[in-house]
């Protein structure tokens, strides 16, 4: 049984978000917490499995409530914002960098009716996350010194050229992506294209999101755009991505595979036609198996392949399946990641 905690500061919206949770035999609503103050005494109290978090709040925000529990009591946390394609999309994140690991938009509805469309979505979130590791402040911190020291430059006549780096996560994605992007210096010397599987319509509130957090330029892909070094590129929204020989990007919005859309494995693959032993592949956290394929066909390529180590994965699940197919090169906590892409370019 997954034990759920709610914390909004709408009776309504928490009556209906408990009958949709409950119609689940597998989850039980256990509190529900109408402001964040409330939410942090009752976590110590009750500790539940997952906890659904509000952002705008009285007393305590969603974002405050969030550090705090994570400070105190680490448990995994989904935020629910109706903040979609507004301004304050960039709090919903900011509640991610303080140890959530899952956005959702809430909907703007009031009755029961209106919330169906988000019933199934809801349901399978929670109980992905429900086996979510989190991490406490002092992990989150981990080796931040370390990635913000600058990061020599290796010189070899012998070192591999590296001509475009892919990146691929899900879920626990966005604090790993921003880790290894707000690394980068300006003058990064090659293209990046990075893949998050998130909620429908909160990728442009995540790319301005991590524009903001990186010295790096951070932008959704146009259709036939250049490919310039120093910028990490987004294919937009139900996109795929592929890759000409000129250096311009192909958009397309084909089949999903293996359910996604934008896929990390067809990118991947995409990259390892064109560029072959020129690509670097990296696999973060993440449910299921997407991307494993993909790193798997770069590292055939001749290209290079880093996944992220179980110890710092939200979700072991993409880089496991790469580790144990023999797809990655190296196998590093998030936070060596970024020097290693560094000494590889």
């Amino acid at each position: 049984m997954i034990r759920v905690l709610i914390v909004d500061d709408s009776n309504v919206f928490s009556d209906i978000l408990t009958k949709i949770l409950q119609s689940d035999i597998d989850i039980k609503v256990i509190g529900r917490a109408v402001n964040g103050i409330d939410a942090v005494n009752l976590v110590e109290r009750v500790k539940p499995d997952v906890i659904t978090m509000d952002i705008q709040m009285p007393l305590m925000s969603g974002v405050e409530a969030t550090e705090e529990i994570m400070r105190r009591c680490p448990t995994p946390i989904i935020i629910l914002s109706s903040y979609v394609n507004k301004r304050e999309t960039k709090v919903c994140f900011d509640a991610l960098k303080a140890g959530a690991v899952d956005v959702m938009e809430k909907p703007t509805g009031r009755t029961l009716l209106d919330y169906q469309e988000i019933e199934d979505e809801l349901i399978k979130r929670v109980k992905i996350v429900a086996g979510v590791k989190v991490f406490s402040h002092l992990n989150l911190s981990k080796g931040l010194a370390e990635r913000r020291t600058a990061i020599p430059k290796v010189i070899t006549a012998k070192k591999q050229k590296i001509k475009i780096v892919v990146i691929g996560a899900s879920t626990g994605g966005p604090i790993a992506i921003n880790t290894i992007l707000s690394a980068f210096p300006p003058d990064f010397p090659v293209p990046c294209v990075v893949v998050q599987h998130i909620a429908k319509g909160f990728l442009d509130g995540f790319v301005n999101w991590l524009a903001m957090e990186c010295r790096i330029k951070v932008k959704i892909a146009m259709p036939n755009e250049r490919l310039e070094s120093g910028v990490a590129y987004f294919p937009p929204e139900e996109h795929h991505m592929g890759f000409y020989k000129n250096g311009l990007m192909r958009l397309y919005n084909g089949l999903p595979y293996d359910s996604h859309r934008p896929s990390i494995t067809l990118i991947m693959k995409a990259a390892a036609e064109v560029y072959s032993s020129g690509v670097l592949g990296v696999l973060l956290t993440g449910m299921g198996k997407d991307g494993a394929e993909g790193l798997k066909a770069i590292k055939a390529a001749g290209g290079k392949t880093i996944a992220q180590d179980e110890d710092t994965c939200a979700v072991f699940g993409m880089p496991k399946e790469a580790i144990e197919n023999n797809a990655a090169d190296h196998v590093l906590p998030i936070y060596k990641i970024a020097k290693q892409i560094m000494n590889m370019v």
